[in-house]
C-alpha cells in the first residue's frame, strides 16, 4: 500500500478516467462486471448479491476486481437478522 500524501481533494489519487472523474453510472449483469481486474479500493454490497441465482460468481467477480489490500462491505439477510422480522412481521403481513 502506498503511503499517504497530502492532496488538496478528499482522495488521495485522483481518479484515472474522466468517466470515474465524473461519476458515471453503469447497469451490467454482476455475475461478469465490465471491469478491469484490479479496479477497486472498496466495494460496498447491502443487501443484494444473495438475489442472484449465483451468488459465488458474483463474490468471484468481486474478488477480480478488487485490489490488492483492497476492502469489501458484504451484507446479505438470513432470517436471524432483526430486520427480517421487522420487515416481515409489519409491512408483508400487512398487505
Amino acid at each position: 500500500m502506498k503511503p499517504a500524501t497530502e492532496s488538496r481533494h478528499c482522495c488521495p489519487a485522483e481518479p484515472q478516467t474522466e468517466e470515474l472523474r465524473s461519476g458515471v453510472i453503469r447497469q451490467m449483469d454482476a455475475e461478469k462486471m465490465d471491469f478491469a481486474d484490479a479496479s477497486f479500493d472498496f466495494i460496498w454490497t447491502w443487501g443484494v448479491i444473495h438475489h442472484s441465482s449465483n451468488t459465488r460468481q458474483i463474490l468471484s467477480e468481486m474478488s477480480r476486481i478488487l485490489r490488492p489490500g483492497g476492502r469489501a462491505v458484504v451484507m446479505v439477510y438470513h432470517r436471524s437478522f432483526l430486520y427480517y422480522y421487522v420487515f416481515n412481521g409489519f409491512f408483508l403481513r400487512a398487505a
